[in-house]
């Protein structure tokens, strides 16, 4: 006959391992519930920005960014929807939103805060929203890396030294994932041209291309 101790000891052990399977079971379908809601969230903000597609050839009219401002606000309260936001996305979401409003010379990155200063109302309201595409267009490409469709970083040919500088600016490595280059994505895609005519870029192309 078996040890009571023995049986009751293997009758823990049974009970424990079924509660362990039901806790990561539960776990599981946690997080693929979360990963649906992301998903959501992250298509509702990625369909907000159509108003700034990478073939636009005008920047973003001050009544655009109003408007953008105000969906965007939106979309993060409405449901709790900013809340499945990623960190790096969070503060790339956070900074694009301040750069739609803000007064040019106090944008980031501060170097492009203080290359307003020397542009007229209407060179820096060009410029604004000339570099708030830019911006979007980095929010979209880290919106589709957290969700793993793909590195967004392979639209573009190159970040210049305002994409580096605004990443750094929200926290976000330029060398780090989706943005660190290789020569096979440099290669892959053409640049689009600076749409203000004010970007102190080589050639004057920024290579703006949003996912």
């Amino acid at each position: 006959m078996f040890d009571a101790n023995w049986l009751q000891a293997l009758a823990t052990a049974l009970l424990g391992a079924v509660g362990l399977w039901v806790a990561q079971n539960l776990r599981r379908q946690v997080k693929v519930q979360l990963a649906q809601r992301q998903l959501d969230s992250y298509t509702a903000l990625y369909e907000i920005t159509k108003s700034a597609p990478h073939d636009r050839q005008v920047p973003l009219s001050r009544t655009e960014r109003h408007d953008l401002n105000d969906r965007m606000n939106d979309w993060f309260y409405d449901g709790g929807r900013g809340i499945f936001l990623s960190p790096k996305a969070r503060d790339l979401y956070v900074a694009t939103k301040a750069n739609l409003l803000s007064d040019p010379t106090k944008m980031k990155p501060d170097t492009l805060a203080y290359e307003m200063v020397g542009l007229s109302t209407e060179e820096a309201e060009r410029r604004q929203g000339c570099q708030c595409l830019r911006h979007l267009s980095l929010l979209r490409a880290q919106l589709k890396t957290d969700i793993t469709f793909h590195p967004g970083y392979r639209y573009y040919r190159r970040l210049d030294k305002y994409d580096r500088a605004f990443l750094r600016a929200c926290g976000v490595s330029p060398w780090s994932s989706p943005w660190r280059r290789t020569l096979a994505r440099y290669r892959q895609r053409k640049p689009f041209s600076c749409v203000c005519g004010l970007c102190d870029v080589p050639g004057k192309a920024n290579g703006l291309a949003s996912p």
